[in-house]
């Protein structure tokens, strides 16, 4: 997995630059893709604690979620986990955002659950990210799926070591 440093402000710049331009196509184009495209954040104050974000696809679910990337950004050193298939997360329920352009009221629902300060069991490290204060890494995960067949529920988690300060930990993914 290809990973990036950056700045959070050159990475909000892009973003933005992003947004509005899905936001000048037009009608016949962004309605064709129906794609919903959602993002799970989590923004921590820790006192020599960790912070668990996990998404987490449930068993029998009718959708495919494909993951785009993860992004972390902490104002203090850490070194965050990412992991799959830990035992199922089941409590601190996080809302997933709809990011489509959709009309209020309209936004289909995941498919995926979110959870902070998750219970995640451990699971099967992929890689493991280390920055510096004041810093952030973009996490490619395209080529990722939480698959809807199986008898297993799938997920993936960043999972913090214990720090004093603040860190923001996103996952971002469409579902089809």
């Amino acid at each position: 997995m290809k990973t990036t440093r950056r700045r959070p402000i050159a990475l909000l710049a892009a973003f933005a630059v992003a947004s509005a331009a899905f936001g000048q196509l037009p009608d016949a184009i962004r309605e064709a893709d129906q794609a919903g495209y959602y993002a799970a954040f989590k923004e921590t104050v820790l006192a020599a604690g960790a912070e668990v974000l996990t998404i987490q696809q449930p068993v029998g679910s009718s959708k495919t979620a494909y993951l785009d990337a993860a992004y972390i950004f902490s104002t203090v050193a850490v070194v965050v986990t990412l992991e799959k298939k830990g035992t199922a997360a089941t409590t601190t329920t996080l809302t997933p955002v709809a990011l489509n352009n959709w009309a209020s009221g309209t936004e289909p629902t995941p498919s995926v659950a979110a959870f902070s300060a998750s219970n995640v069991g451990s699971g099967t490290t992929i890689s493991k990210y280390s920055l510096t204060a004041n810093t952030s890494v973009t996490v490619d995960l395209t080529g990722v799926v939480l698959g809807s067949r199986g008898a297993t529920t799938r997920n993936l988690t960043l999972r913090t070591t214990a720090v004093t300060g603040t860190v923001y930990l996103l996952f971002k993914w469409r579902e089809r």
